[in-house]
Parts: structure tokens; sequence; C-alpha cells
């Protein structure tokens, strides 16, 4: 295989360990009691719900109030798939390292012999 080839690869690798990098910097920052606590609780789960009791709230029926309301619940759950992204991103790239040091590792053994 040519050295472009073993280049990509060795991109693909690179490119892995930086979503696994990331993956874990979000576990590390979810263990945190503050993110716990201000994201977790009150915005994914509290402000969420205040949120949908607020977009049938009489107060709160002219259009540029249910605009921003729906906004804001998009927000939250914008926040809440980005975190999920990360994480699935995370576990796809340990499934594509592993497959790219073996073949990394198969192309280097063919070029030893």
């Amino acid at each position: 295989m040519s050295l472009d080839a073993l280049a990509g690869i060795e991109r693909d690798i690179e490119a892995a360990k930086a979503a696994i990098e990331l993956g874990e910097a979000l576990q590390r920052f979810k263990q945190n009691r503050d993110f716990k606590t201000i994201i977790e609780q009150e915005y994914i789960n509290k402000e969420a719900v205040r949120l949908v009791s607020a977009i049938a709230d009489p107060a709160m029926q002219r259009t540029e109030s249910q605009s921003l309301i729906q906004k804001q619940m998009i927000a939250v759950s914008y926040l809440n798939d980005y975190f999920r992204t990360l994480e699935w991103g995370a576990r796809v790239a340990e499934s594509n390292l592993r497959a790219s040091e073996a073949e990394k590792d198969l192309i280097q053994e063919e070029g030893d012999e």
C-alpha cells in the first residue's frame, strides 16, 4: 500500500483520538457537581418543564411570546442533542480507531516482509 494510504490511516487515527478525547472530556464535565446542578437539573430538566408550562400560559399567548418560548425549548433540545452527539461520536471513534490501527499494523507488517 502506498505512503498516501498510510498517511490517510494516520489522519483517521488522529481524528478518532480527538473525538475520543472530546467524549472523555464531556464525561468528566458531566461528573462535575456544578454541571449537574446548572445544566442537567436546572436547564435541561426544570427549564424545559417551565417552558412547556409557559407555552400554555394565557399571559404568553402573543405570537412573539410563543415564538420566543419555542426557540428556548429548541435550545434546550439542541444542547442535550449536542451532548448525545459527542458521546455517540466518541463511541464510533473508538471502533474506528481499533480498525484503523489494525489496518496500519497490517500495512506495516506487509512492508516489513
